[in-house]
């Protein structure tokens, strides 16, 4: 057994996916028409899976595989006093393979989707609210020192607009700064992979003149990944595991909310690939995100050539470290869009021109 198929020992992968909210007359759901009462009467119903492991969160609501996503609220004590809506977070449990963890994704995704059908409502995938382009509340003292704590919780200005994936795996064993230098492997190429996910190219109701508006207003402000550690650790791309038997997690979080399950599967796979190379092959390491370059990226996707070219790479890298492995290395969706240029942005934007429609249900 090499080097490679060690590493996979032991290996567990999650998702949490951010969905998007569409009301039954038709109106994108978000804090401006849609009460946190509302969405958590879509969630109600459903059951508790009994999975442990899913963090509860600050405000206790984060109870089961699904809940209701937005920024949480707290006076100047810090007591929980509500949430602004963003939408509805879909969680799976911790798998022993990526197929295991889509597998989840789907058959959850489903049952909430049945039940806000049953309401009206439909799910959406979109990186970015098309609607409303501010999100502007009165902070409290409290709220304004909590959000300057760390990276994952700052600008809630930015996350409480914006939807995406987390990309979730876990080694057991590995010495925190093993997980230290992967997250800031991510950290260094997430400009060249998130390109792959872009899915936000409308905001304030129009079309904007880039594919992710949520990568151009996100990353930089808030992480591109993060280690969940013991604790005891002050290095700004690693937080204290809550609940404590989820230390040990890696953390994606850059991509666009995607609505085509075989590309998020590919986008995770990539990102194992990205954590399996040899550190000769990937060598680049960041503490914390690039923000220029994430923004010129939202703008110029694989248009730019040197982005282009580095992305191939780091598939081509990836790959190499998931054969080695015995993982599944196709990446065909990822083939085809360095091929093409083209990201999911674009068939969003074509889309909207024939349909006036700012997105469509996840698949």
């Amino acid at each position: 057994m090499g080097r490679y198929a060690l590493a996979m020992d032991g290996m567990k992968f999650g998702l949490e996916a951010e969905y998007a909210l569409v009301r039954p007359d038709g109106r994108f759901a978000d804090f401006t028409n849609t009460a946190y009462a509302e969405a958590q009467a879509l969630i109600d119903p459903l059951p508790d899976l009994g999975h442990p492991e899913l963090r509860v969160g600050d405000a206790g609501i984060r109870v089961k595989n699904w809940y209701v996503e937005g920024d949480e609220r707290f006076d100047e004590e810090g007591r929980s006093t509500g949430l602004a809506f963003k939408g509805i977070e879909v969680r799976t449990p911790a798998t022993p393979s990526i197929e295991e963890a889509m597998r989840w994704l789907r058959e959850l995704r489903a049952m909430v989707a049945d039940a806000a059908a049953s309401r009206g409502w439909s799910l959406a995938a979109i990186g970015f609210n098309p609607c409303t382009a501010a999100y502007e509340p009165d902070y409290t003292a409290w709220e304004k020192a909590f959000h300057l704590s760390h990276i994952d919780h700052s600008a809630p200005e930015v996350s409480t607009l914006s939807y995406g994936p987390d990309l979730n795996l876990s080694r057991a064993g590995d010495a925190d700064e093993e997980m230290i230098a992967a997250v800031r492997r991510l950290t260094f190429y997430s400009p060249y992979i998130v390109p792959f996910s872009f899915g936000s190219p409308f905001v304030g109701g129009e079309p904007w003149d880039g594919l992710s508006y949520r990568t151009y207003r996100r990353t930089g402000p808030r992480p591109a990944a993060l280690a969940h550690l013991s604790g005891g650790h002050s290095h700004p791309l690693a937080k204290e595991a809550d609940p404590p038997s989820q230390a040990g997690r890696i953390e994606f979080k850059a991509f666009d909310m995607v609505g085509d399950d075989r590309l998020l599967a590919e986008l995770f796979r990539l990102v194992l690939g990205v954590v399996l190379a040899d550190a000769r092959a990937l060598p680049g390491a960041a503490d914390l995100p690039d923000a220029a370059l994430h923004a010129h990226v939202a703008r110029a996707g694989f248009d730019d050539d040197r982005v282009r070219a580095e992305a191939a790479r780091v598939v081509a890298t990836a790959q190499d470290a998931l054969r080695a492995a015995g993982e599944d290395d196709a990446l065909p969706l990822l083939a085809e869009i360095i091929e093409t240029r083209r990201t999911p942005a674009h068939a969003m934007r074509e889309r909207f021109l024939r349909t006036g429609s700012f997105f469509a249900p996840p698949v």
